[in-house]
């Protein structure tokens, strides 16, 4: 996995590692999905982590802010946020 970023829980696997390294290569949307399919299955396999639950996160906003977005990960960006008059 990769040490150092977003691999939490330190997963490790080579042959899994080779996948994702060759789905980032990968130009074509298809053959990429194919890929990372496969990486997926070998993680599934593994079963590096089972959670114990899942949180639940309330986003609010005033109806006066435009511009915020729930980024990928569930996380609030305000980076383009504005508040209107």
């Amino acid at each position: 996995g990769r040490i150092g970023s977003t691999n939490r829980i330190l997963y490790s696997n080579s042959v899994f590692d080779a996948w994702v390294d060759r789905g980032a290569e990968e130009l074509d949307p298809a053959t990429r999905r194919a890929i990372y399919r496969e990486a997926q299955q070998l993680m599934l396999q593994d079963t590096p982590m089972v959670p114990l639950y899942v949180p639940v996160d309330i986003l609010a906003l005033r109806s006066r802010i435009t511009g915020a977005e729930v980024g990928f990960m569930g996380r609030l960006n305000l980076n383009d946020a504005q508040l209107e008059r």
